[in-house]
């Protein structure tokens, strides 16, 4: 095979491979480009949409504080008097 031959197709090779690299670059660039706007609308809906969800965890962590308190205020109650009276006995040297 001759030396300029081969160099003929190492450069179309070359042109091949730079034009493949180019459309491999510029294909996601423009769908980039393209897609941006509707992604901007999106975050600002899903801020939107976070925004409410985080005040509905919230009412429900508020609602849920409330319920627990009620419910575990009697025990918490009874779990310290015993307490405070076992220390006084052990103070008085009773037990």
């Amino acid at each position: 095979m001759d030396a300029t031959r081969l160099t003929l197709w190492r450069d179309a090779a070359l042109i091949l491979l730079t034009l493949e690299a180019i459309a491999l670059v510029l294909l996601p660039g423009v769908a980039l480009y393209r897609i941006l706007p509707a992604v901007r609308q999106l975050s600002m809906q899903a801020r939107t949409w976070l925004f409410k969800g985080r005040l509905t965890v919230w009412k429900i962590q508020r609602v849920t504080q409330r319920v627990m308190g009620t419910v575990a205020a009697p025990f918490i109650w009874w779990r310290s008097t015993t307490e405070g009276i076992n220390r006084a006995f052990k103070h008085l040297g009773w037990r």
